[in-house]
Parts: structure tokens; sequence; C-alpha cells
């Protein structure tokens, strides 16, 4: 029994987290007002994280085990970087999290989202498809603009309320990856 109430707790406050996150920014959030908006009592917000940061530590570790266990099991071969099962699985994780991802990118903690979702992609891409050897231009370079577009890809489209299907943002993404920056933007 204690078990689950620790469970719900957790949830608890994870999803008033999350809620404060959407209108605060995160230095402004305090043990307080989190126990408050999970209506819990501080005392149950220390059974379950050490502080503030240890509740950020293991909300974004959940949310990105998540895309790791989807790239990881991308054993499809890609024409791009990433199979399209890949990136729908991807797109359908992100609607599932949408107000846990929205809250992020729209936080003062965009910029560690971003970073941490770019790292991410970069070692399964590494891990899995990367020949590097001769790249048109230096691979720190590539990796960083191939990557960094993927990912504003994504932020864009979430940031958008994800108004476009999934299908449509797969296509974004093949068509992204597949054309120049000319093609993409005739000048």
């Amino acid at each position: 029994m204690g078990k689950i109430r620790q469970t719900d707790s957790k949830r608890k406050i994870e999803r008033a987290f999350v809620r404060l996150l959407a209108t605060k920014k995160y230095s402004q959030i305090s043990i307080s007002s989190l126990a408050k908006a999970a209506q819990v009592n501080r005392g149950t917000f220390y059974l379950n994280y050490l502080d503030k940061d240890d509740l950020l530590h293991s909300v974004e570790k959940d949310f990105f085990n998540g895309l790791v266990k989807i790239l990881n099991s991308d054993t499809k071969t890609a024409t791009g970087y990433f199979s399209n099962e890949a990136i729908i699985e991807i797109a359908l994780y992100l609607k599932k999290n949408y107000y846990l991802v929205h809250a992020f990118l729209e936080s003062d903690l965009s910029t560690s989202m971003n970073q941490q979702f770019m790292q991410i992609l970069k070692q399964s891409f590494a891990a899995k498809h990367a020949n590097l050897t001769s790249p048109a231009i230096p691979a720190p370079y590539a990796i960083e603009v191939i990557f960094s577009s993927t990912i504003s890809i994504f932020s864009l489209w979430i940031k958008r309320e994800m108004r476009e299907s999934i299908p449509e943002l797969l296509e974004i993404v093949r068509k992204y990856s597949e054309l120049s920056p000319k093609e993409i933007i005739t000048i």
C-alpha cells in the first residue's frame, strides 16, 4: 500500500511541476509551491525527492529514457538519419508527453532540454548510422547542423501545438534530410 501511495504522490508532484513550469521560471518554483500545487505536504515531497533539482533530474531522466528506447529499437535501414518508423515513434512519444515537452520548451529550461535531445540523437546516429570519415564539412559541424535542425523541426512542431499531422511532420523531416538548404528555400 505504501508503494502505491508513494507512486501516486510522485505522479502528483511531477504533474504539478509541469503545470508550474508552464507559468513560472524554474528558479521561481519553490518546494512549497510544488507541494501546494500537488496537494501534498512538504514532507511527502522530501520522501520522494531530495530537492527541486532531483525532481527535475528524475522527470528529465524518465522522459529521455523513453526517447533512447525508441532510438535504440530503430533497426530499420534509414534513407536519411533515422527510419520513418523511428521518426513516427518519436512524434507519437512527443505527442503523448505534450504537456511536459511544451512546458520545457516554453520555460527557461528549453536550452538544456534541446541539448539533451541533441546529445541523444547524436549518440544514436553515431552508434548506428554514422560514417563520418569524410563528410563535406568537418564532422563536428556536420553533426551540429544536422541535429540542431532536426530538433528545431520537432521543437517548432511542439510550440505550434502539433498542428501538422504526424505524416505531415514526417514529410517535413524527410524533405529536410534529403534536400539542400538552397532547395528548401529558393532565394
